[in-house]
């Protein structure tokens, strides 16, 4: 066993480890950024990070499917409304805001408790308030978002941030705020004119706005909300679908390219022609060359002719379909898989047109509600909490996608039918008037409020049995004869062979009951005997 002065060098050790192993761990993020950040050097202005790919021509992909693809998802995404919510004030206390109630299907979606969810900050904030909280319709940051500033409004700065966020994975917008550090206009940052400065001690030491580095606006991390996809090859940077699909959206470029020139004759000639006479003569074929272009190139030179000499044989050349460029149809889904859009949403006359909406659920799904959440979760974490009530209020998008319409009205025909909901609790599920008679439960058709009606004792026809209380202070003469008595009333009401059943009497012996009982019953079967 140790002795005293042992245990205590031992306690002594086992400190000085724990705080060695204390100072080992990471109290501070600085080192990370150090390392992250140490292969960074004269990349750019101040160091800052340039981008792992041109964004400048990134941009210039937004044509053709690569447009009806981003296009699409970014005015789906624009469109979705976005609302303030806000925990109730304590009892007393006057909320401050113009209110209303929410709607049990909006609690469910906030609460996480559909298929589809808000973002995990929404998600967080929500449980903790439980259902104490009211949806704010009035408040500056709602006219913020509906006007972001004198010249573009609230559908123009979403659709802006959604498209950069598509092609480029990066979507930035500038804070401008008044003098007490409220929020009064957003201003959107094309993400291909933004460079990033890294720092070892806060991650982004600032960003950089602008086409040239000598006129590069230097604006600090508070000024500037930056949206960004994941990107396993950069920290800074989002990776974007157009960069995720870079080779098949050049194929797409590239075979458009390719018709252009064919239309315009500079692709493949579908003619040979040879000159018998003037093969060692290149200036005159150069001539004829020149005179044959003239006369045939161009689209409105289509359909006219051109008479040959005997001397010159014409022949046509044949080129197999592979030749001619890669499919469209196979081009088309690649890049609609890219971006997540079905074919059927750009291909308007596609042969599963009629069959879209199977579609559109998973679409919204996957596609457009990632995108919400990701807007949804830096908002909250940094625009919100800029006008004072990040801690009890949150913003989230409205849940879009839509459920399946079969298996609710199985469910709610079920709840029903069981008495678990009224068919007044569905009429406004489903957005109806109310009924009269239709808040009550009903179970197969019947109230289930109705009374019980008490079922009724089968009585006997020719028997009746009469409880005699006993008579206290009286001898059993007396008893007896206050029962002969009883007896003879209930059976002038009603024609009824009467049994008689006498409670323990008071002061009488057990024999003498009996002796009175078996009196009783002789007289009545004489009595019946007499009837006969």
């Amino acid at each position: 066993m140790l002795n005293y002065d042992a245990q205590e060098q031992h306690i002594r050790d086992l400190f000085l480890q724990d705080m060695q192993n204390m100072e080992s761990k990471a109290l501070s993020p600085e080192p990370y950024f150090r390392t992250s950040v140490g292969y960074l050097s004269n990349y750019g202005r101040n160091n800052a990070k340039l981008p792992p790919y041109n964004y400048k021509l990134g941009v210039k992909k937004f044509r053709s499917w690569v447009y009806a693809c981003a296009s699409v998802n970014a005015k789906r995404a624009a469109s979705v409304p976005i609302r303030l919510y806000a925990k109730k004030p304590n009892s007393g206390q006057k909320m401050l805001w113009k209110n209303r109630e929410l709607h049990k299907d909006q609690r469910h979606f906030l609460c996480g408790k559909k298929e589809t969810t808000p973002s995990m900050h929404v998600l967080r904030k929500s449980n903790y308030m439980s259902d104490d909280y009211v949806e704010i319709t009035e408040h500056p940051i709602l006219d913020l978002l509906n006007k972001v500033n004198p010249f573009m409004n609230g559908w123009e700065f979403a659709y802006s941030k959604f498209i950069d966020l598509e092609l480029l994975g990066n979507s930035y917008y500038h804070i401008i705020t008044d003098t007490t550090g409220t929020p009064t206009e957003l201003w959107t940052l094309p993400a291909k004119d933004m460079t990033i400065e890294p720092s070892k001690t806060n991650f982004i030491e600032a960003y950089y706005y602008g086409q040239k580095n000598d006129e590069q606006l230097k604006l600090d991390i508070n000024e500037v909300i930056q949206n960004k996809y994941p990107n396993p090859d950069n920290l800074w940077y989002g990776l974007g679908k157009v960069e995720a699909g870079w080779l098949v959206v050049n194929v797409n470029e590239s075979q458009h390219n390719y018709r252009n020139h064919m239309f315009t004759n500079m692709a493949r000639p579908d003619y040979a022609v040879i000159m018998k006479d003037l093969q060692n003569n290149q200036a005159s074929q150069q001539r004829y060359d020149t005179m044959i272009q003239n006369l045939l190139q161009g689209s409105r030179n289509s359909g006219k002719f051109v008479t040959l000499p005997g001397n010159i044989d014409l022949k046509p050349l044949q080129f197999a379909p592979k030749d001619l460029g890669q499919d469209d149809d196979a081009i088309i889904t690649e890049i609609c898989s890219v971006f997540g859009t079905p074919v059927s949403k750009i291909k308007l006359n596609d042969a599963n047109y009629s069959n879209a909406s199977e579609g559109n659920v998973s679409w919204l799904r996957d596609t457009i509600v990632p995108m919400l959440q990701i807007d949804e979760q830096t908002i909250n974490q940094e625009l919100l909490p800029m006008f004072g009530v990040g801690e009890d209020a949150f913003l989230a998008y409205d849940d879009i996608v839509p459920e399946d319409q079969e298996f609710i009205l199985k469910r709610n025909t079920q709840y029903v039918m069981n008495g678990i909901i009224t068919a007044n609790e569905v009429r406004i599920s489903e957005g109806l008037e109310t009924e009269e008679g239709g808040d009550e439960l009903r179970f197969r058709g019947q109230s289930v409020n109705a009374p019980e009606q008490p079922e009724e004792a089968p009585v006997e026809e020719t028997e009746e049995i009469v409880v005699v209380e006993p008579i206290k202070n009286t001898d059993l003469v007396e008893q007896t004869e206050a029962i002969e008595e009883i007896i003879e009333k209930s059976a002038e009401k009603e024609e009824k062979e009467i049994h008689v059943h006498v409670n323990n009497y008071v002061g009488v012996d057990e024999e003498d009951i009996e002796d009175m009982e078996r009196k009783i019953v002789k007289e009545q079967e004489e009595e019946k005997q007499e009837d006969e």
